[in-house]
Parts: structure tokens; sequence; C-alpha cells
């Protein structure tokens, strides 16, 4: 698996994109630019964003990963706790894509306005 992750880590932001975009449409993406897969995985990455934050930020065991510094040394672990917290959520996804994206854009973004509207 830490190779799979490493792989994921190495590809581009747009090459996960259109790879999420292809998970979430399955068989309906056989018709679909490689564009229309990217923004629609935009689109459903931007509109989990709730879910992404109660399921993710809220756990005790992913609190703790984060105060391992630097992210190159807890990467493989944060990716295995987002997914598998992820995977109830998202059945029939592969939530290791997901879970490399997030890890990419900014856990401590996400969490962080997590904090913010939960102070709210």
């Amino acid at each position: 698996m830490q190779k799979d992750v490493s792989k994921l880590f190495e590809i581009s932001e747009e090459e996960l994109l259109f790879h999420i975009g292809q998970d979430i449409m399955g068989r309906g993406a056989r018709g679909e630019s490689r564009d229309s897969l990217i923004q629609k995985a935009k689109d459903w990455m931007s509109s989990q964003s709730d879910v992404f934050r109660n399921e993710i930020c809220s756990d005790t065991i992913f609190q703790s990963l984060m105060t391992i510094s630097p992210i190159q040394d807890r990467q493989l672990q944060l990716v295995t706790a987002i997914s598998d917290l992820l995977s109830s959520c998202f059945i029939g996804i592969p939530t290791i894509t997901i879970s490399v994206m997030l890890a990419r854009v900014g856990l401590d973004k996400i969490c962080k306005e997590f904090k913010s509207n939960d102070a709210k």
C-alpha cells in the first residue's frame, strides 16, 4: 500500500482529480471527456467538504497524527487514517485517492476551518 500511496503523491493534482472523477462516475465515465471528469471531481470534492471536515477533523487518532512533523513523516499514516474514516461514507468509491487529494490540499487548512466552524 505504501508504494500505491507514494505513486499517488507523485502524480499531478489534475491527474488525481481525473481518477476521482472516474471513480465517482463509475460506468458513466466512459462517454465523459477528461476535462469533464476533472470538473465533476472538483464539484464533488467541494460538495463533500462538510463530510470531510466532520469525519476527519473530529477523530482523535487523526488529531494525534497531525501533531507529527514534518508531513512527509506522516503521509502514509494520515492517508490510511483518512481512508479508513471515509470508507463508511463513500461506499464503492476508492477512498485512498480522495485521501491523498485531501492531504495534498492541506489537512491543516481543512481542520482549521472545522475548528472555526465548531467554535461558532
